[in-house]
């Protein structure tokens, strides 16, 4: 077992694109999630984070729109996309391995009791 777990809430920023990998027999979805909170002076703070969901999951968040309100269980990845003059630079994504969408109503809530995808 992994101590890296994450439970986050938020809203799907942008429909997320599914592709699919024959070679590994795999699909892949990337996508964005915005995460809001407000401070005492309601100031709303927002954080967009990327999002990584492969298999299952994957084919589950693809169905998502954005807009839609989600809870993730998911695990902390570092991107390693190379930088102009080809340096590498690391990025903080989630892999979301359990999607459950949340009805507008209970965004605040992190189990709705709908599952849309459990991964490994």
């Amino acid at each position: 077992e992994s101590l890296n777990v994450v439970c986050l809430t938020g809203v799907v920023d942008r429909d997320p694109a599914l592709m699919y990998f024959p070679a590994k027999g795999a699909a892949h979805t990337t996508g964005t999630l915005r995460c809001e909170e407000s401070s005492a002076t309601g100031t709303v703070f927002r954080l967009y984070i990327p999002l990584d969901a492969w298999g299952k999951a994957a084919e589950a968040l693809a169905e998502l729109y954005a807009g839609a309100q989600v809870a993730l269980q998911a695990k902390i990845i570092c991107r390693k996309p190379n930088g102009k003059g080809g340096d590498d630079r690391g990025a903080l994504a989630i892999l979301a391995n359990k999607i459950t969408l949340l009805p507008p109503a209970t965004a605040g809530t992190v189990d709705s009791g709908v599952r849309y995808a459990a991964g490994a």
